[in-house]
């Protein structure tokens, strides 16, 4: 499929104008805003790219989603190992999550510094 085409069919799910969509968590996980039409999502298969994984599902869970978001995992025993390790980060992303949250809590974002040159 050409890149114009593609394109086309993304806003177009993105828009509800197409129910069900199917891509691959590289091609439409950053980037793009599903929240509106989509809470229901199905991977095939994993790889160890929890980047790819994590980003694709905030596409449909967040701001501005109205119901619970799904995700349905379809995997062969032979990938049991990889689901393991991305259960592994997602808890450690979501833990850090939790702290970044807390900090700016307790800290508000105002009174943060960042020093680029600090390693």
């Amino acid at each position: 499929m050409d890149l114009d085409e593609r394109e086309s069919k993304l806003m177009d799910f993105s828009n509800g104008k197409i129910k069900i969509f199917g891509s691959k968590p590289q091609i439409s996980g950053s980037g793009c805003n599903f929240q509106r039409h989509c809470a229901d999502m199905i991977f095939l298969g994993l790889d160890y790219k929890f980047n790819d994984f994590i980003q694709s599902i905030h596409r449909c869970r967040r701001f501005q989603q109205s119901r619970e978001v799904h995700v349905h995992i379809i995997h062969l025993e032979s990938e049991d190992e990889i689901r393991a390790v991305l259960e592994s980060k997602w808890r450690k992303h979501d833990e850090l999550m939790q702290r970044m949250a807390e900090i700016v809590r307790q800290n508000g974002l105002s009174n943060i510094s960042y020093d680029a040159e600090r390693p």
